[in-house]
C-alpha cells in the first residue's frame, strides 16, 4: 500500500512561514506524522507522530490533551495545531483547513475507520513489547 503525503504551509504565532509534510503509512495505521525541517546549517527534521483520529476530530472540534492538540481556528477555514515537545515548551501553528481535510479524506479512503486492526500483526507487536520486559 502507498504512503499518503501532503505538503502544508504552517504559520507561527509571530507570522513566520514554515513548510511541513504530513504523512500516513499503512504500516502504522493508527498514526500520522507531521514533519518539518528547521532552518540553519544542520537542517534537522523534526517529526511529531500522533493519532490520525485526533487529526480528523480536530477538523470539527478541539481534540487532544497532551503533546498534540488540533482544533478549528476562530477564523473559518483555518486549523490550529499546538505541539508540546517538552513540559515547558509549546509551539502553536496555523494552517488552512482545506489541505488537512483532503489529507484526512485520502487516509480514510485508503484505510477506513475500524479497519486499522487488519494491518496490525498483534502477535508481532506483543512479542516486541515482551522482549523489552524482564519476566
Amino acid at each position: 500500500m502507498k504512503t499518503i503525503t501532503r505538503g502544508l504551509v504552517l504559520w507561527t504565532e509571530d507570522q513566520q512561514r514554515l513548510r511541513a509534510i504530513i504523512a500516513y503509512q499503512p504500516t502504522d495505521p493508527y498514526a500520522v506524522r507531521l514533519a518539518f525541517v528547521e532552518g540553519g546549517p544542520n537542517r534537522e527534521t523534526v517529526v511529531y507522530r500522533f493519532a490520525r483520529d485526533l487529526l480528523a476530530e480536530g477538523l470539527d472540534q478541539a481534540a487532544g490533551e497532551c503533546d498534540v492538540l488540533v482544533a478549528p481556528h476562530v477564523v473559518p477555514g483555518w486549523q490550529v495545531i499546538t505541539l508540546r515537545p517538552g513540559p515547558d515548551a509549546r509551539m502553536t501553528v496555523y494552517t488552512e483547513t482545506g489541505p488537512v481535510e483532503e489529507f484526512v479524506t485520502d487516509i480514510y479512503r485508503l484505510i477506513p475507520m475500524g479497519r486499522e486492526r487488519e494491518l496490525v500483526d498483534v502477535d508481532q507487536a506483543l512479542a516486541t513489547i515482551l522482549r523489552g520486559v524482564a519476566l
